[in-house]
């Protein structure tokens, strides 16, 4: 779903048989808002990932509750 919904990227979590995630999304004309809500794991964009679908697009990231780490 995040691939669709964002970009492509490999995920991975040592939770995998008992992961629980929510997404929720509204479409604006020129913007979409989704919030997201997970077990922990871990995300990667490999250069395959990138050259497959690297599109112009900016994301704004606001992150409570748990910590995050971006690369």
């Amino acid at each position: 779903m995040v691939s669709k919904a964002v970009m492509p990227v490999a995920l991975a979590s040592e939770y995998a048989d008992h992961f629980k995630g929510e997404v929720t999304t509204v479409g604006l004309v020129d913007t979409e808002y989704s919030a997201f809500s997970f077990s922990p794991m871990s995300a990667r964009r490999t250069p395959d990932h990138i050259r497959s679908s690297d599109p112009e697009n900016y994301y704004l990231f606001l992150v409570h509750g748990s910590p995050i780490g971006l690369e």
